[in-house]
């Protein structure tokens, strides 16, 4: 997590909780790339399209280079890595405030 206050969110028995609960098949650690100064905060800064392997996200401080390509490569996935500002030339940075996958009906 790019906030260190936020890197203490992060809780081995909340993932054992959901482990216990639903069917995990894999838990992706980056938090190594945290002594690198290199981010990548899942819960806002990635939008993915499930059925088209693909996932969308906005450049920032939270989502960088190498811990996206680690990522990625470990789920498979295509990046669509694209920059966004704000009405006052402010970088948006989670990709989830700006746009979401919905399905078709």
């Amino acid at each position: 997590m790019y906030a260190p206050n936020r890197r203490l969110e992060r809780r081995q028995d909340v993932i054992e909780q959901l482990q216990h609960h639903y069917v995990v098949n894999k838990v992706v650690d980056l938090s190594g790339w945290e002594e690198q100064q290199q981010y990548l905060e899942g819960t806002g800064v990635l939008v993915i399209d499930h059925q088209a392997q693909l996932a969308y996200v906005e450049a920032s401080k939270r989502a960088d280079i190498e811990p996206l390509k680690d990522f990625f490569s470990q789920q498979q996935l295509t990046q669509l890595l694209f920059n966004a500002k704000d009405s006052n030339g402010i970088d948006v940075y989670h990709t989830n405030v700006l746009m979401c996958i919905t399905p078709m009906y």
